[in-house]
């Protein structure tokens, strides 16, 4: 919470937060039903809610919709395919899975 008054989103604090190495080897604190990142996400919410101050996300469009736009402005399938490929050879793992989940919803096929 302390992170959080300091004006850092739900998504940013979980970046911040690691269990200190000496707690971490303690069998009783590994993540049972989550990890630290998905547990500080849920304190984040828990208090504050899903809002995150920033006004783009209060009113997203549906994953569909939103997909479709982003299939379109990134140049099509192909386009970012390509992308996509370039992403996953250079490591960026969570940025690949972020983009090619708006292909997906745009066309499943």
């Amino acid at each position: 919470m302390r992170l959080a008054n300091q004006g850092y989103t739900m998504l940013g604090i979980p970046e911040l937060i690691s269990v200190p190495a000496a707690l971490a080897r303690a069998w009783y604190n590994r993540g049972y039903y989550g990890s630290v990142n998905h547990n500080v996400k849920a304190i984040y919410q828990r208090y504050l809610g899903f809002f995150d101050g920033n006004p783009a996300h209060l009113h997203p469009l549906p994953p569909q919709e939103a997909a479709k736009k982003y299939f379109d402005f990134m140049g099509g399938a192909e386009n970012l395919m390509a992308k996509a490929r370039y992403s996953f050879d250079a490591g960026d793992y969570r940025w690949l899975a972020q983009v090619v989940n708006h292909l997906m919803f745009a066309d499943p096929r």
